[in-house]
C-alpha cells in the first residue's frame, strides 16, 4: 500500500480523505439559474483566475474556472459595495517577500533569501459574468459547469527589492468570501521570464532544451493582507514534459519557524480551535501507539523483496512553537521513527495539524482528526544517503533525494466501512535524476494501527501472496 497512490482508490472504503484541495474559505460559485438574467455577450476564451478549488455535481475546478462567458454585466466601481473590493486592491502595496531555494544548486541565483514585493495596482473594470461549460464538452470534470462571478480587471506592475523580476500582466480576480464573510480578490497570471527584467537565475543548464521558462504570479488581496506566491517554472520540452520548480517566493515572509504564515503562542486559546496549541497537540500525541505498530518495506529497486515486515516505534517530543496561515494551525514538534529490524532511526521535525470535537462547555477534550508531516527538503545524493537515518541505503546514481513522512489519525466517524479509530502513515524517499522527479519512490515504509489493521494487511498482503504476520 502506498498512501498517494491508493487512497483515492484501494483505500477509499477504509479512508475518508480528500482526493481534491479545498482550502479554507473558498466558496463554491452561485448556481445561476437557466434563464439568463444578466445581459448577453460574446463568449470569451477560458480564463483561469488563481489557484483555489471548489466542487460542483461533476468533477472539481479551479474557483474563477471560466470556460467561456455567456454574459456579462458592468458593474459601477464607484457603487458602495463594489468600491469595497476596489478598495481592497487598488493602489501601492509593499509586502516582506522570502525567496526559498528548492535545490541546493548554486547555479540558482539572482534573488535575496528576505527581500520586499512592490505591488502597483490600478483597477481597470468590474463586472459580473455568467460563465458555462461548451455544449459539446463531454468531460466529467466540465460537463454542465455552470457558475457565475463577480470580478475585478486588474492591471498590476510588480517588482522586487532585490532586482530579481520586474514586470506587469492585465487578468481578471475573482470575488470569494470566508466562512466568517470577509471578502477577497484573488487572481494572477503565468508570465514569460523571458518578457521580465530582473537578476533571477533559474541554473538550467544551457545544453537542456526547454519549454518558455514563466513566473507564475499569484496574489490574494484581503482586509487582513494581500498575500501569495511567485513560482518560476521549468517545463522539459519534448515528450511528457516534466516540470520543476528551482526557486519559490512567497509573501508575506513568514515568520521565522514556520513553513508559512504567523507565530502563534503555544498557551493561548485560538477560536477557531477551541483550546491553546499546546493542548491541542497534546490530545494528539495522546493518540499515537504506545506499543510498537506493525509497519511493511517496500523496495521498488529490488522486486524479490518486495515486501519486508517490522515494527515501529513511534515517539513524539513536546511542541517547541506554533504557526497559523490564515485558519490552519500548524505545531511543530520532533518526532522519532524507529523500526524493530534496525534498518531506520531517524528524528525530524514534523508539522502537526489538529481537529477537535467541540464540548457541550469549556475547552474541546477529544481530537477527531490529527495529521503530522515533515517537509520534503532535496539533498544532494552522497549527504542523503549518510545522514538520512536509513541503513543500507544506495540510491545509485540519482542528482537528489529528499524524505518524505506523512501519517493521520482518524475517528471511527470520519472513516468508510470500518469499525473503530486508525492511525496510518508512510515514510518514502524520493529521488531526482536529470531534471525528473522519480515516477515512483525506491524506498517506502507503510505503517496502520486500530480498526484499519485487517484491511490494511490483507491488501499489502496481496503483493506475495501473505498478511500481516
Amino acid at each position: 500500500m502506498h498512501l498517494d497512490r491508493t487512497r483515492c482508490a484501494a483505500l477509499a472504503s477504509s479512508l475518508l480523505v480528500a482526493c481534491e484541495s479545498v482550502p479554507r474559505g473558498a466558496p463554491a460559485p452561485a448556481t445561476v439559474p437557466s434563464s439568463d438574467a444578466a445581459q448577453s455577450a460574446p463568449a470569451d476564451d477560458a480564463r483561469i483566475a488563481g489557484g483555489e478549488t471548489t466542487e460542483f455535481s461533476g468533477g472539481s475546478v479551479p474557483f474563477g474556472y471560466c470556460p467561456r462567458v455567456t454574459s456579462r454585466t458592468s458593474l459601477d466601481v464607484t457603487h458602495e459595495d463594489v468600491a469595497k473590493l476596489v478598495a481592497l486592491a487598488a493602489g501601492h502595496h509593499e509586502v516582506p517577500l522570502h525567496w526559498r531555494r528548492e535545490f541546493p544548486d548554486e547555479r540558482i541565483r539572482g534573488f535575496a533569501e528576505s527581500t520586499t514585493l512592490l505591488l502597483d495596482v490600478q483597477v481597470t473594470a468590474a463586472e459580473e459574468v455568467v460563465c458555462a461549460s461548451a455544449p459539446d464538452d463531454t468531460s466529467y470534470e466540465t460537463s454542465g459547469f455552470r457558475a457565475m462571478y463577480r470580478r475585478l480587471e486588474l492591471a498590476v506592475e510588480f517588482s522586487t527589492a532585490d532586482g530579481a523580476v520586474r514586470g506587469s500582466f492585465q487578468a481578471p480576480f475573482v470575488m470569494g468570501a470566508t466562512e466568517t464573510g470577509e471578502r477577497y480578490l484573488f487572481g494572477g497570471d503565468r508570465v514569460s521570464l523571458d518578457e521580465l527584467q530582473g537578476t533571477l537565475d533559474l541554473g538550467v543548464d544551457p545544453e537542456i532544451v526547454t519549454d518558455p521558462k514563466t513566473l507564475s504570479v499569484d496574489i490574494t488581496f484581503s482586509e487582513q493582507s494581500v498575500h501569495g506566491a511567485l513560482t518560476p517554472w521549468v517545463i522539459l520540452s519534448g515528450g511528457g514534459k516534466p516540470s520543476w520548480v528551482p526557486v519559490s517566493g512567497t509573501f508575506p515572509a513568514s515568520d521565522e519557524g514556520c513553513e508559512g504564515g504567523t507565530g502563534v503562542p503555544l498557551d493561548e486559546p485560538l477560536e477557531s480551535l477551541g483550546d491553546t496549541p499546546r493542548a491541542a497537540y497534546e490530545l494528539a500525541r495522546a493518540r499515537l501507539p504506545a506499543q510498537p505498530l506493525r509497519a511493511v518495506w517496500h523496495e521498488a529497486y529490488n522486486p524479490s523483496s518486495l515486501l519486508s515486515w517490522t515494527e515501529l516505534t513511534l515517539s513524539a517530543g513536546a511542541p517547541t512553537h506554533a504557526c497559523l496561515i490564515q485558519q490552519e494551525l500548524s505545531i511543530y514538534a520532533p518526532l522519532r521513527v524507529e523500526s524493530a529490524d534496525g534498518r531506520l532511526a531517524i528524528e525530524t521535525a514534523v508539522s502537526t495539524r489538529v481537529g477537535l470535537q467541540p464540548a457541550a462547555t469549556g475547552p474541546a477534550s477529544a481530537v477527531s482528526y490529527f495529521s503530522m508531516s515533515a517537509p520534503e527538503s532535496w539533498t544532494q545524493r552522497t549527504e542523503f544517503e549518510a545522514n538520512a537515518g536509513i541503513r543500507d541505503l544506495d540510491l545509485g546514481t540519482v542528482d537528489y533525494a529528499a524524505l518524505r513522512l506523512f501519517q493521520e489519525f482518524r475517528i471511527e466517524s470520519q472513516v468508510f466501512d470500518i469499525e473503530g479509530d486508525q492511525l496510518q502513515g508512510e515514510l518514502s524517499v524520493r529521488t531526482w535524476v536529470n531534471y525528473h522527479g522519480s515516477g515512483f519512490d525506491p524506498v517506502y515504509l507503510d505503517w496502520c494501527a486500530g480498526a484499519c489493521e485487517a484491511y490494511w494487511c490483507g491488501l499489502v498482503g496481496t503483493n506475495d501472496g501473505s498478511s500481516c504476520p
